[in-house]
C-alpha cells in the first residue's frame, strides 16, 4: 500500500509588511497578525517558490532555511505578449500616437513609490511631446491624482483598468515602460510586471534601490536602464531613450530575445525544477 504525503508548496511573489497611511511599516495587530501567518505558512510549506534570487536573503531572515527555497521565474506567454506596432488601437483611442510615452501599467499602490516618478514629470513639463502615463488602479491612486493636479501636471495621463485582452497593445504603447518600487523593499518584492514588458519588446526603466532583486533582473536581461530612487536621475534616464528611440525595431528585437534565452531558453525554470519537487 503507497503511503499518501501531504505536499504543500508555497509561492512568494512579495513578503508584505504591513504599512499605515503613510507607507511606513506599522506595528498594529494586523502587522503581528501577518507575522504569525506568515510564519506558520513558511514552517508548513515543503517547499517555497520564489520569483527572484533576491528573496532568498529575505526568506532566510524568516528562518527559512535554504533547502525548502527554489527560485522559478513566473510563467508567461510569449505568444501572447510580443512586440506590437507602437501605433495600434489602443495608443489611437488614448491620443497617444504622437507623443513619447513613458508607461507605468499596474497597481497604483503604497509600494511603488510613484511620487517621485510625479516630480520627476514636472521638470520634463517643459518638453512638448512628452507623455507619462499610469494605467490600472489600486489604493493609492486617488492621492497621485490629487499630486498631479496640484503640481499642474498637463504631461501626465490617468487611464482606467483595462482587460487583460489589451494588455498586448498597451504595452505596446509605451517608448519606455516604468517600474517603480519603494525604497528598502527590493529583497522582498519583484514585480512580475517585469517579464511582460520585456517580452513585449519594450526597454524598461527601473526605479530602485541598488541589488534589488528588480535591479538585478533589468542588468541581467540587458533589457533597459535602472536608477537610484532619486528625483534628479529618475528625469534624466528618459531622455536617452528618447534621443535613441527611432531604433525601436531593433531594440524591440534584441530585449525579447535577451528574455527568451536568460529567462526561458536557458533557465527553463519548469523543467529545472521538477527534481527539486520530485525528491521531497
Amino acid at each position: 500500500m503507497v503511503e499518501e504525503k501531504t505536499f504543500f508548496a508555497l509561492c512568494v511573489g512579495r513578503i508584505s509588511r504591513s504599512r499605515n497611511t503613510n507607507g511606513y511599516i506599522s506595528k498594529s495587530s494586523n502587522y503581528f497578525f501577518g507575522e504569525k501567518t506568515r510564519r506558520f505558512l513558511f514552517a508548513a510549506a515543503n517547499v517555497i517558490q520564489a520569483l527572484g534570487d533576491g528573496f532568498i536573503s529575505d526568506l532566510q531572515s524568516h528562518a527559512v532555511p535554504a533547502s525548502k527555497i527554489v527560485v522559478i521565474p513566473p510563467w508567461l506567454d510569449t505568444d501572447f505578449i510580443r512586440p506590437l506596432q507602437r501605433q495600434n488601437s489602443f495608443s489611437h483611442e488614448q491620443g497617444l500616437n504622437g507623443d513619447f510615452v513613458v508607461l507605468y501599467s499596474g497597481n497604483l499602490g503604497l509600494s511603488q513609490g510613484l511620487e517621485n516618478v510625479l516630480f520627476a514629470a514636472k521638470i520634463l513639463s517643459h518638453l512638448q511631446a512628452y507623455s507619462l502615463c499610469l494605467c490600472w488602479d489600486g489604493a493609492n491612486r486617488g492621492k497621485l491624482v490629487t499630486q498631479a493636479s496640484e503640481l499642474g501636471l498637463q504631461n501626465v495621463k490617468f487611464i482606467p483598468f483595462q482587460t487583460r485582452e489589451r494588455l498586448p497593445e498597451v504595452l505596446a504603447t509605451s517608448d519606455v515602460s516604468l517600474v517603480s518600487l519603494q525604497g528598502g523593499i527590493g529583497n522582498s518584492s519583484l514585480p512580475s510586471k517585469t517579464f511582460p514588458i520585456l517580452a513585449s519588446g519594450r526597454p524598461v526603466l527601473a526605479v530602485a534601490d541598488k541589488e534589488s532583486g528588480l535591479w538585478n533582473l533589468v542588468q541581467q536581461s540587458k533589457g533597459g536602464m535602472c536608477v537610484p530612487r532619486l528625483i534628479q536621475n529618475i528625469w534624466l534616464k528618459p531622455s536617452r531613450f528618447w534621443n535613441n528611440h527611432q531604433n525601436c525595431a531593433v531594440r524591440c528585437l534584441k530585449i525579447r530575445g535577451s528574455l527568451l534565452y536568460n529567462f526561458i531558453l536557458v533557465n527553463q525554470p519548469l523543467i529545472n525544477s521538477r527534481p527539486f519537487y520530485k525528491d521531497l
